[in-house]
């Protein structure tokens, strides 16, 4: 496969070329960045690759919105595969983030008030300041991605982005000039504060020995973080060579909170929760019993989850998640 045009946001500066020892294609575009989608997510006629519109506007925010502070010297390539791996919706493997289908569609907007935030936040990312249009051409070809489409037949397409101009227009949130359109700063503020509401409000980041004696309670870690309405961010690495990977103190500081487990006592741990703490971001510290003496001091002062087996560890940890965090 060889192609010129994103087939997320159809910029036509990208290059798209087959995966190299992996089933599907790969893309470098200067909006999305580097990624690769499984070719179970996909079909193509004559090199051109059709995905659905809810696969991908949900790929589309995803790689422009969720990662886009993501810097040049710890980019990887993100990865979209169709079912999870080991139990992980989101994880880190070499040079690769993989993102399941589950993970990467939660993105999409739940409501029609979400879906008129997320709208706008496209719009705002495509302007480098307040004031800068949009052109409007045609919107069904070069841009469905912006609206969180229905998958519709394409003559179907218009129809809807129709819809949703006309009630971003009576809303005051956009203004045509045609043929372009623009956010008023109505719009602007309501993208801006969405943006910074919500960009990091769906993943958190697990803190741990990743030891197989462990295996059990990562699981239902995982389950509680899944229960309480949230996507686990894993990186799996058992050393750090008395260095924390840039990549850990990215996805630290893009989650919205952080589960810690300190039993056995890894150095990583405790300083991937002391990061999180310093920008203020929660954190849920679990130890099991047995190793509770070997807790430094000054963790002891924390609301600790203590546990025995790991089955003790799923409801709890899901409990005192929506307690920290406020959410039903």
């Amino acid at each position: 496969m060889s192609s010129k045009n994103c087939p997320i946001c159809n910029d036509e500066t990208a290059h798209v070329t087959d995966c190299q020892g992996l089933s599907g294609f790969f893309c470098a575009c200067q909006n999305c960045r580097r990624y690769e989608i499984d070719d179970s997510l996909y079909f193509g006629i004559k090199n051109t690759v059709i995905i659905g519109e809810k696969l991908r506007s949900s790929i589309y925010y995803y790689l422009t919105q969720i990662r886009k502070n993501h810097t040049e010297e710890n980019h990887r390539t993100v990865r979209f595969i169709p079912d999870s791996i080991d139990n992980k919706e989101i994880s880190v493997q070499g040079s690769r983030i993989v993102v399941s289908y589950e993970a990467v569609t939660n993105f999409y907007p739940k409501d029609i008030d979400e879906q008129i935030s997320m709208i706008l936040v496209n719009f705002m990312n495509r302007c480098e300041r307040p004031g800068d249009s949009i052109f409007g051409g045609n919107f069904a070809s070069e841009m469905p991605h912006l609206f969180f489409l229905k998958d519709w037949k394409e003559n179907e397409k218009m129809v809807e982005i129709d819809f949703w101009l006309e009630t971003l227009i009576a809303l005051g949130y956009v203004q045509k000039k045609t043929p372009y359109y623009l956010l008023t700063i109505e719009g602007w503020n309501r993208a801006r504060n969405y943006a910074k509401e919500q960009a990091t409000s769906k993943t958190a980041f697990i803190a741990m020995h990743f030891d197989d004696e462990l295996k059990s309670a990562r699981e239902e870690i995982i389950q509680a973080i899944k229960s309480a309405g949230f996507f686990p961010v894993i990186i799996d690495m058992k050393e750090h060579n008395n260095q924390i990977v840039p990549e850990i103190l990215y996805e630290i500081r893009n989650s919205r909170f952080v589960v810690a487990d300190f039993t056995n006592q890894r150095g990583g741990v405790y300083y991937e929760a002391g990061y999180a703490e310093g920008l203020k971001i929660p954190v849920i510290a679990l130890c099991r019993k047995d190793d509770f003496a070997n807790v430094h001091f000054d963790l002891k002062q924390k609301n600790i989850i203590l546990w025995k087996i790991p089955q003790e560890i799923s409801e709890r940890l899901e409990k005192r998640i929506k307690a920290t965090l406020d959410v039903h």
